[in-house]
């Protein structure tokens, strides 16, 4: 009897205020506990030696609390930090549980999203991580890294 091989893709699934996103896991380099960081000069707001995905995606900023972690990416010509309010855990998703974006999916943020997916009774939004950052947001995080 053949075997019947499901094509899954695991992800690091994170929560920004009540909105749970998930990453590809071969993205992810490591996840740490928040720590205090540089801010970088002439940087965009939300870049504050890690990226803030919660200025970025418009939502209110709030004080770090012990589930607080950054994930360290690595993406294409740059490794860049994500802070985020908690990671959940890596989970195990069948390519067929991943569904297109809603063509109502609009506002900030929505370039990022390549697909949903549902998890626990919520929903998940699972974020393109090459497309966190601009490719001019890249190169001055590149230049920045060279300098420092």
């Amino acid at each position: 009897m053949r075997k019947v091989r499901h094509v899954q893709e695991q992800v690091v699934a994170f929560q920004l205020a009540e909105q749970i996103y998930g990453l590809e896991i071969n993205s992810v380099r490591e996840i740490i506990r928040f720590q205090p960081v540089m801010s970088i000069p002439e940087a965009p707001q939300y870049i504050s030696g890690v990226i803030s995905l919660r200025r970025r995606f418009g939502l209110p900023g709030v004080k770090e609390e012990a589930s607080s972690r950054i994930i360290i990416l690595d993406l294409p010509g740059v490794t860049a930090g994500i802070q985020v309010d908690a990671v959940l855990e890596v989970l195990r998703l069948e390519k067929g549980e991943i569904e297109a974006v809603p063509l109502l999916a609009v506002g900030q943020g929505a370039d990022f999203v390549r697909g949903v997916a549902r998890w626990r009774e919520r929903l998940i939004l699972l974020l393109e991580g090459a497309k966190l950052l601009t490719e001019r947001e890249k190169e001055v995080m590149a230049n920045l890294a060279a300098a420092g």
